[in-house]
């Protein structure tokens, strides 16, 4: 088999998608293909075998291979091979044109690419014909047309086109061609143009389309007038009002490529004029062509909804609902780039002016009247315009997004007017009002997309259409959000037509019980959004337009109350005036019995109940004290409400977001965030109410009694069931319920302080019940971490509502969140909570802590693998390891990171400890554990990357060596540690690694506390200090001789400022310092730079001296 058969075959296995070529032969092949592509004469053997070959893969394959060589060696080529390689193409070129239905479109576009690639070479100076060769050629029919376009669509998309990302030299050679085309064929191409689409038009819609897609690529750098003439307009505004649904849509994009060409605000306004193009637009206030009903793209989020009609034989293949509905689009779009474009002139023409006067330059008469008789035309034009626009933006769907904003553009453009003059004149105050009107029509929600009153007694086989019907809500609710920031917009330039306009239509919505629920809906949004950020003037019950609507929608008997949509659309409003609420009590008791009733808490819509809840409690936070007189009836309502929802857990309580089981030692704080059910507010709400410092005390601990009390009994109840069944069914069902009322325990607790427990101790006893409950969870449960989870915030939220009262329970606490086998991220959840413990109590929980903090320290170095990387490089993303590229950076594993979070939380503790007068408990610790906090937060200090974390080190460390130095006398060996370990490991020798940024604000903070602690180093070691520096220390260090003697000197004064900028200087002259940050100048000149230019020195910069 000869070298043809080879190569043929070779092309034909690499192409091959069946599967039936075996994956050697495969490989084999495309290293084959891969060597010929190599080769020298590569492009010979392509020009060869396109014209031979009958299979279109090896077709391809070469036209492939000739483009990718003809861009990279054409230039390079012998005359004779270059005048060879374009003889061949273009008569590849006139035969594809002669019959294309022989050549398959991609060939045909491959075609047209290498040709491309031969004319950006050679057009003008070696090939200044081609254009008129490639016109030439349209005299043959439609295959010629066919490939005309497709070589325009290509000279654009490879060569000029500067939408597409280029390098600088392709940047170059599009100005080139695009100046050679101007100079010698654009004329030549404008008459082609008109011609073809006149000719093919009606004969060949699809043909003429293909024309118009390649002029509307070329509008916006040719001249105007090869495109906006008496030959191509008219063929357009014909096409757009008689041709067929795609033809008509290629019109528009022409016309509206050349409305927004680029000009000068004056040349475009009477472009505009001379297009004619204003009252054809405005002929569309009776409907946008194409249009099949824009509301259910709306509703189904597309127009493909619907079964289509099919095409009459159109070779585009096309079907007309499609095309209709892609016209539809498209003719928004003309009409919103015309109407912006207009808006845009007109603005540029009043800046113009305005921007002059503002420097004080007067204008001369002749310029004004110019520049007056632009604004009045263009004022002119937007009126005629708005009608149209108006009503495409009524019709809704995605020609209302397309319109949109432009409509905002107007709106601030009268903002900027009436600010101007002090107001606006009745024309445009007419104009904004139409505008309100127009979004109100457009937001409302479409009645086929309306939830059912009762979603949740839907039948099981309808959860694919409500599933359906919910992300159609969501697409129509997101689109309502730009519509509601127009009106908005338009509120603020004219708030009495907003006003106006939400009155009439809530009172048109509240007139009737039988108002549809869109229509009711609406008309409360409107009004709540109108609330946003609302004057406190308008919010007055008697005399304010908002206050008044509000007071009578509150009192009002709602049509359509317990419709999913209004019910939600109402409270959320209510909430919005609740100062319209607190300044009309008379309205408390019926806007409570819609919270409380079946249109709020007892809706049967899941998630209108559920957001309720949340809304219930920012109304009782708000009206605290206006709701005690109802205090009694509000919680019997909320009584059952709170029966069912702890009797009803949500869904997957105990398992995380996406149904997974969290890795070993995920952090059980973080998997019980993820375990929230918004219901509970309510009884958040029932705790404010009854936290009250107003209430009798007998009335108060009856009330909480009554909450806490069936809460506790439940999670009692609960409990062994939940761990005798621990991994089935019926276990977590009831591990849910544990939950449940843990969590509820913990939203009530929020309404009582500690200074009420502590005046009344009967609540704080109903407190304690629970939590010594809760305390037998993680032991009864050890594996469920959200359960455990959720215990430590309890137990966190307990601190700040029974203060010492909690310290008794803290022994069991503890002992059951940290077994015998507690991982990192177990650990790490102790030290937090121990954290936040010395805290707040301080020296009261020392003797606690002496027994527990040596247990910690020693789980967290007995967790700690023996060559684990103190500096929290292995713990810590890429980008966040100083001093290495993140490329370079291996990923942290997920034991890792939670090795890493431990250490994080363990440097916080020993911080805690020394900063609250609990340093004892590590300085009294038997076995070591003071000696392993010290190493630890030497390491930590010394080389950790985060600066936060090793300041926390520093400041640790600093604290504890003070304690230390205090005692009777110091340990043996102590003022080698300080020499050695702190003052040559930490505060010097550690800065000179190159690992600090400078530039950074937490270094700077870090070198203040270095600066403090290496003050109280020399105090500490005395003439032992200087000498340690001058022979062992600093000799070592690849710092300047000259710095070395600042910080000598620095050191020996004790100076905390001075020493500080010397410290900022080892960091900026170390060898690895970030480039950028480095000093240029002396090493000594930086150090006295620093210094200047460091701010006092902070309140924690003083020495500690012993």
């Amino acid at each position: 088999m000869d070298q043809t058969d080879d190569f043929e075959k070779a092309v034909l296995f690499s192409f091959d998608q069946s599967g039936a070529v075996d994956v050697n032969i495969k490989a084999h092949a495309a290293a084959y293909c891969e060597e010929v592509r190599r080769s020298a004469d590569c492009w010979q053997l392509c020009l060869q075998r396109f014209s031979a070959s009958s299979f279109v893969e090896v077709r391809f394959w070469c036209l492939q291979m000739l483009h990718e060589m003809m861009r990279a060696r054409y230039p390079s080529l012998e005359p004779e091979q270059r005048r060879l390689v374009k003889a061949t193409v273009m008569a590849w070129m006139r035969a594809a044109g002669a019959g294309p239905g022989q050549q398959p479109p991609f060939l045909r576009n491959k075609i047209a690419q290498v040709l491309v690639c031969i004319v950006q070479v050679e057009f003008p100076e070696q090939w200044p014909t081609f254009f008129t060769e490639l016109v030439a050629l349209l005299g043959g029919g439609e295959g010629p047309v066919d490939m005309f376009c497709r070589v325009l669509v290509a000279i654009d998309e490879d060569v000029v086109s500067l939408d597409i990302p280029r390098s600088p030299g392709g940047v170059r050679a599009s100005m080139a061609l695009k100046d050679a085309m101007r100079e010698h064929c654009l004329a030549e191409l404008g008459a082609a143009w008109a011609q073809l689409v006149a000719t093919y038009g009606q004969a060949r819609p699809d043909l003429a389309g293909a024309v118009l897609g390649a002029v509307q690529r070329y509008v916006p750098w040719i001249d105007i007038g090869l495109v906006a003439n008496d030959k191509l307009v008219p063929l357009l505004f014909a096409l757009l009002g008689e041709g067929p649904p795609a033809l008509a849509g290629a019109a528009a994009d022409v016309l509206a490529a050349i409305v927004a060409k680029r000009m000068d605000a004056g040349a475009k306004l009477a472009l505009v004029r001379q297009l004619g193009i204003i009252p054809l637009l405005a002929q569309w206030a009776v409907g946008l062509p194409g249009g099949r009903g824009a509301r259910e793209d709306q509703v189904n989020g597309s127009g493909d909804g619907d079964a289509v009609n099919k095409g009459d034989g159109d070779s585009d293949g096309g079907t007309d609902g499609d095309d209709a509905d892609e016209l539809e689009l498209k003719c928004a779009q003309l009409l919103a780039t015309t109407a912006g474009e207009v808006l845009e002139a007109w603005k540029k023409v009043e800046n113009g002016v305005v921007s002059l006067q503002a420097v004080g330059l007067s204008i001369d008469a002749e310029a004004g009247a110019e520049a007056s008789a632009a604004c009045a035309a263009a004022t002119a034009l937007i009126a005629e315009l708005l009608p149209a626009v108006l009503a495409a933006l009524r019709r809704g769907g995605d020609p209302a997004l397309l319109l949109t904003p432009f409509l905002q553009a107007f709106a601030g453009k009268l903002k900027g007017a009436a600010k101007r003059t002090g107001g606006l004149p009745e024309t445009h105050v007419s104009q904004l009002r139409a505008l309100m009107e127009a979004v109100v029509d457009c937001a409302r929600f479409p009645a086929d997309a309306l939830l059912h009153e009762a979603n949740s007694s839907a039948e099981p086989a309808d959860s694919a259409a409500a599933a359906a019907s919910s992300e159609a809500l969501a697409v129509v609710a997101e689109r309502r959000q730009e519509l509601f920031v127009l009106f908005r917009a338009a509120a603020r330039v004219a708030p009495g037509e907003a006003y106006a306009v939400t009155g009439r239509r809530l009172a048109a919505a509240l007139a009737t019980p039988s108002t549809s629920p869109q229509e009711v809906e609406v008309a409360i949004t409107l009004l709540y959004q109108l609330g946003e950020g609302a004057p406190e003037e308008t919010l007055k019950p008697g005399s304010g337009a908002l206050g008044q609507m509000a007071a009578g929608l509150m009192g009002a008997d709602v049509p359509a109350g317990a419709h999913p949509l209004v019910a939600a659309a109402l409270l959320e409003t209510v909430i919005r005036y609740l100062r319209v609420l607190q300044q009309q009590p008379a309205c408390l008791p019926r806007v409570l019995a819609l919270f409380l009733g079946s249109r709020g808490m007892g809706h049967p819509d899941a998630a209108v109940a559920m957001r309720v809840c949340y809304l219930f409690a920012r109304l009782v936070k708000a009206l605290r004290s206006e709701l005690r007189p109802l205090l009694q009836d509000v919680l019997a309502g909320l009584q059952p409400h709170l029966s069912r929802i702890v009797a009803e857990p949500a869904p997957d309580k105990t398992a995380p977001v996406g149904g997974k089981v969290p890795p070993a030692g995920k952090s059980s704080q973080g998997a019980a965030a993820s375990a929230t059910d918004d219901r509970l507010y309510a009884f958040e709400a029932a705790g404010l109410l009854v936290g009250g410092d107003d209430l009798p005390e007998a009335q108060q601990v009856e009330a909480a009694a009554a909450l806490l009390r069936p809460l506790l009994a439940r999670m009692e109840a609960q409990l062994p069931a939940a761990a005798a069944g621990a991994g089935t069914p019926g276990g977590r069902a009831a591990a849910a319920a544990v939950l449940q009322a843990l969590e509820a325990v913990a939203r009530v607790s929020r309404g009582f302080s500690l200074a009420l427990t502590t005046r009344r101790p009967a609540l704080g006893d109903l407190l304690a019940a629970p939590l010594v409950a809760a305390i037998r969870i993680p032991g009864a449960l050890p594996g469920n971490r959200v359960l455990r989870g959720r215990v430590i915030s309890f137990l966190h939220r307990m601190v700040e509502c029974l203060g010492e009262r909690l310290l008794g329970t803290l022994p069991a606490a503890l002992a059951a969140l940290l077994p015998a086998a507690a991982d990192a991220g177990e650990v790490s959840d102790v030290a937090a909570l121990l954290q936040q413990l010395a805290t707040r109590f301080r020296a009261v929980l020392l003797p606690l802590l002496v027994k527990v903090v040596p247990e910690v320290v020693a789980r967290v170095h007995a967790l700690l693998p023996a060559d684990w990387d103190w500096s929290g490089a292995a713990a810590a993303p890429p980008s966040a390891v100083a001093g290495v590229p993140p490329a370079a950076a291996p990923a942290a594993s997920e034991e890792a990171r939670e090795a890493g979070d431990m250490q994080r939380a363990y440097y916080a503790l020993l911080l805690s400890l020394a900063t609250n007068q609990l340093a004892p408990a590590l300085l009294q610790a038997p076995g070591g554990a003071l000696d392993a906090a010290l190493e630890a937060l030497l390491r930590g200090a010394a080389s950790h990357v985060d600066p936060v974390v090793r300041r926390m080190c520093v400041q640790a460390l600093r604290r504890l060596l003070a304690e230390v130095a205090a005692g009777p006398a110091p340990p043996p060996g102590f003022q080698q540690f300080l020499l050695e370990r702190v003052v040559g490991g930490v505060c010097v020798g550690a800065l000179a690694t190159g690992r600090l940024d400078a530039r950074d604000a937490a270094v700077a903070a870090l070198l203040g506390d270095l600066a403090g602690l290496l003050a109280d180093c020399a105090g500490r070691c005395g003439d032992g200090l200087g000498p340690y520096l001058r022979q062992s220390l600093l000799p070592a260090l690849p710092l300047p001789p000259a710095l070395q003697e600042t910080l000598l000197r620095d050191i020996e004064v004790r100076d905390v400022r001075a020493l500080k900028a010397s410290l900022r200087a080892v960091v900026l002259a170390a060898p690895g310092a970030p480039p950028n940050s480095r000093v240029r100048s002396s090493a000594a000149s930086a150090g006295r730079q620093a210094r200047a230019a460091t701010p006092s020195a902070s309140a924690d910069s003083g020495g500690m001296v012993s």
